[in-house]
């Protein structure tokens, strides 16, 4: 349950806030019945105050949900809350501006305090599909001052700022959690020090626009499920995404004696996440993202920006019989470094300083041979030699770009499960990879030149892409690498196995 921490305390003092508009019928005890299901669904000891209805109103207060797993606890406690009915069948809810939220950790207890300011909630829809509707001016978390064990926060605090959002529950068996939401900017700020000492770590941070979309499936009773590591078996599944525009973030620390500063930027990005008991995917990247530091015992500043950066990862994760898709890519692209990293290798000005480029984009097919998230299968797919059966793989692009030198190449290759020996230990491939690499002998001649690559290594180099490579041009070569159904491999058209 440790993984559902942050989510179960986002949920617990936002999930009243979200809603599309639609004209429904809902009062003010079903909102409160249904607000209270939604928090229950995290497990944790659920405790209210008092409870009272009058006139078409529902006042609580002191609603504490305490979530611990034996090492680690969160307790969130909202002071009060009323829900009025507006008449018109939706029902508006106002609660106390400052709530603590208190996080343990063995024996370090760290006080928080939820604030928001003009935060405005209405509730529509019927008693089985409520739609919740927030605004706020500003909504976030501020850790109070004071030394904890041997750490002194002087500074702690994440704020939301002009947020809009939309949450909506389908009850049922299973629990049916959407959100929207977005933000005019997020700003960040910690600052911990070393009581009586110099130790010190200062953070800021700043994101313009944000925009998140959630989708989850849970089941109803999660919190008392005897093994909660099969809750994804149980029907769990998350659909997660986000997009931010301009970020800024600025740090200094000095830890144990080590000093060092630095910053980091992006022009925007995005994250996108998917998991259920069938499979997992994560994909996302960012625009002009840059880094720069100086100190952690690097006596020169160090920066390293680049155009983009993007990922992607699918993998499939219950068992079966038909092949099931899987991809993994990766792109660095316009890789720039500054002068003085340059002048540690090449301080004669020999090699190219044009942008760096590593990108590789993979995708394939494959059978599962167990459900990797039911506990009961764990370890036997653990000790497994091989718990997926390949079927394909397919090189979409490789392309990687340096110092003036260039490979590029794609490719397709399948599997035959049947012939575990012509390659043992693995399945016969059968299939074509596509080279073409340029600047490839001048990058050569330059590092002989700079004294970084000794003549014979050189010319064993040259060797090897000769006997792999055939030249189509000034220096350019291109590479056909066939593998056949008879297990042949064949390079240019002579074999070598």
């Amino acid at each position: 349950m440790t993984a559902f921490k942050p989510a179960a305390t986002t949920a617990l003092l936002c999930s009243v806030a979200f809603a599309s508009p639609v004209w429904a019928d809902v009062t003010a005890e079903q909102v409160w019945e249904n607000w209270k299901g939604t928090m229950g669904i995290y497990g944790g000891g659920l405790t209210i105050g008092s409870e009272t209805v009058s006139g078409g109103t529902v006042s609580v207060s002191d609603i504490s949900i305490k979530i611990e797993d034996g090492r680690e606890s969160v307790e969130a406690t909202i002071s009060s809350v009323e829900l009025t009915e507006n008449g018109d069948g939706t029902v508006t809810i106002t609660m106390s501006e400052e709530n603590p939220l208190t996080f343990t950790s063995y024996d370090t207890v760290l006080p928080i305090t939820i604030r928001s300011e003009n935060l405005q909630m209405v509730v529509s829809g019927t008693p089985e599909e409520m739609n919740y509707a927030m605004t706020a001016d500003r909504y976030g978390l501020e850790a109070t001052p004071g030394t904890y064990d041997d750490v002194n926060i002087r500074a702690g605090a994440f704020y939301m700022n002009a947020v809009e959002g939309t949450y909506t529950t389908v009850t049922g068996d299973m629990q049916d959690l959407d959100y929207t939401m977005s933000m005019g900017s997020i700003t960040m700020d910690l600052e911990i020090r070393e009581p009586g000492g110099s130790g010190a770590v200062v953070f800021k941070g700043m994101i313009d626009g944000l925009t998140a979309v959630v989708d989850a499936t849970i089941p109803a009773d999660i919190a008392t499920m005897e093994n909660p590591d099969a809750v994804f078996v149980e029907g769990l599944t998350m659909d997660a995404s986000y997009e931010f525009g301009a970020s800024t973030y600025e740090f200094n620390m000095n830890v144990d004696g080590d000093v060092g500063q630095g910053s980091a930027s992006a022009a925007g990005g995005a994250m996108a996440i998917a998991m259920s008991k069938d499979g997992f995917s994560y994909t996302g990247g960012a625009q002009q993202p840059q880094v720069s530091m100086f100190g952690f015992d690097i006596p020169f500043p160090v920066e390293i920006a680049m155009e983009e950066y993007s990922y992607n990862l699918e993998v499939p994760l219950s068992k079966s019989d038909t092949p099931r898709d899987a991809a993994l890519a990766v792109a660095l692209r316009g890789v720039t470094v500054n002068d003085i990293l340059w002048s540690l290798i090449d301080p004669a000005l020999v090699l190219p300083r044009d942008p760096a480029t590593v990108a590789i984009d993979l995708s394939g097919t494959a059978k599962p041979l167990f459900d990797f998230l039911d506990p009961a299968q764990q370890m036997e797919a653990a000790m497994s030699d091989m718990p997926f059966e390949p079927e394909s793989v397919t090189l979409n692009s490789l392309e990687i770009s340096a110092a003036g030198a260039e490979v590029t190449g794609n490719g397709a290759f399948t599997f035959d499960m049947s012939d575990m020996t012509t390659f043992p230990g693995m399945p016969r491939p059968t299939g074509q990879l596509n080279l073409a690499i340029n600047g490839a002998n001048g990058l050569i001649d330059k590092l002989i030149q700079m004294g970084l690559l000794p003549e014979e290594q050189a010319m064993g180099a040259r060797m090897m892409m000769g006997m792999f490579a055939s030249p189509v041009g000034d220096d350019m070569l291109e590479s056909v690498i066939e593998i056949n159904d008879q297990g042949h491999v064949i390079a240019n058209g002579q074999r070598l196995q």
